[in-house]
């Protein structure tokens, strides 16, 4: 029913092995074999069983993502996943524990690190109080802290503060007031990210009103489609995407970043070198909504001056980061000579998905007039750190699939001269 590359796939069997009943699990596993205990009498070796079934589920979940996709992201979305299914089975009420072994498995794959500091955490909480505080607790609110201390990467964080929602949750028992208000806090989380996620898929991807200014895509009777990347120049992917580009002869457009021109100066001539278009992406990948319009003309300068310093090129084109702007950004950038280009179709590569998803989401898609939207960097919110190896992986697919579909690349500038608008001083 769902190809085993997506996130569907994942998510749902993440779900399924969370739902699996720990008690049955903790049977089969360990009391009749590992080390046989009397059931019908509850402690230490009864908890220790659960722990492991537990932490087995939450191993399961996330190495059938990285088996399948081998992305951070599908991996932490199999880790939230398996515990959702642990704390709201689809089968029946188990007597499962409070998720912490669940937890623990999912970072033994995903953040071996965290798991020493969590460890100590928790042990020195033990030994100082006893059971005067829960060290359960005070180890679980910890996690979005230890993961930013230990992996930097802001995916991490996000995983980290929502697992520690979680378990947190059911961690407080049965205190009936406790668990109102962090239902109520979850509720107001879920229901405002929903808000805003559709509000700016919507404004992104469609805008309001009269945009003349701004360009999301070509004349969509001819058979050209332009292909941009966005939040480089990085040292691990854009050198292996010029390969790929080159071997096919085909040039792309790439937004970049200021600072990271400035620490990777060498790929950045290189892509100006082999004939690729430029554009500005801002100086360090700041949301340019709500900034003061100040902040936002000094993000353009700074990386239009870095950029054109590095490669002896001045970029006329600009794409705000995640395609958010204002109608100030619009007007400093019209004034600073530029044309904002947006983008038609997504390859949603931000999200780390499979290779073969990241080539069916263009394909099934493309028409002449597209712009193409990639990512040679970026990490789920900030502009570095993330994975791209499946975007390297899925481009031959997807340029062989152009050729077939007799659909030529372009650049931004060749794409715009088709469209008739002529206006970029390049031009």
């Amino acid at each position: 029913m769902f190809a085993r590359d997506t996130f569907v796939f994942v998510a749902l069997a993440g779900y399924f092995l969370g739902s699996l009943p720990t008690e049955k699990m903790a049977k089969q596993l360990f009391c009749r074999h590992a080390f046989p205990c009397h059931w019908e009498f509850p402690g230490d070796r009864r908890a220790l069983s659960f722990f492991l079934a537990n932490t087995v589920k939450g191993l399961l979940a996330v190495l059938i993502a990285r088996l399948f996709i081998g992305t951070a992201m599908a991996m932490a979305l199999a880790g939230l996943t398996v515990l959702c299914g642990h704390y709201w089975s689809c089968f029946t009420r188990f007597a499962g524990g409070t998720g912490v072994g669940v937890l623990f498995g999912v970072l033994l794959v995903l953040a071996p690190q965290v798991l020493p500091y969590l460890i100590i955490i928790w042990a020195a909480t033990w030994l100082s109080y006893g059971k005067a505080v829960p060290s359960h607790m005070v180890t679980t609110l910890t996690l979005p802290i230890a993961m930013w201390q230990v992996k930097r990467h802001d995916l991490y964080i996000v995983f980290g503060f929502l697992a520690a929602l979680l378990v947190g949750y059911h961690l407080l028992g049965k205190n009936g007031s406790q668990r109102r208000v962090a239902r109520q806090l979850t509720l107001v989380i879920v229901v405002g990210s929903l808000l805003t996620t559709g509000f700016f898929t919507r404004y992104v991807y469609r805008g309001f009103g009269c945009q003349i200014d701004l360009i999301r895509s070509g004349n969509p009777d001819l058979p050209f489609v332009a292909i941009t990347f966005d939040d480089g120049p990085d040292p691990a992917y854009t050198p292996a995407i010029l390969d790929i580009l080159a071997s096919y002869d085909v040039k792309a457009t790439f937004f970049m970043v200021g600072r990271h021109v400035e620490m990777y100066p060498d790929i950045a001539r290189r892509i100006v070198a082999e004939g690729h278009d430029i554009g500005n992406h801002t100086h360090t990948h700041r949301s340019l909504v709500p900034l003061h319009p100040d902040k936002v003309l000094e993000e353009i300068i700074l990386c239009e001056e870095i950029i054109e310093s590095v490669t002896g090129q001045r970029p006329y084109f600009f794409r705000p980061p995640r395609g958010v702007y204002s109608q100030a950004v619009r007007d400093i950038a019209v004034a600073r000579q530029y044309t904002i280009v947006l983008w038609s179709i997504s390859s949603k590569d931000w999200r780390e998905a499979s290779s073969r998803s990241i080539t069916r989401s263009i394909l099934e898609n493309v028409r002449g007039g597209d712009i193409l939207l990639f990512h040679d960097s970026g990490n789920l919110i900030s502009s570095q750190g993330g994975n791209r190896y499946n975007t390297v992986k899925a481009l031959p697919h997807i340029l062989e699939g152009l050729a077939d579909r007799n659909l030529i690349p372009v650049t931004m500038q060749e794409m715009m001269i088709i469209k008739g608008l002529t206006h970029v001083e390049e031009m």
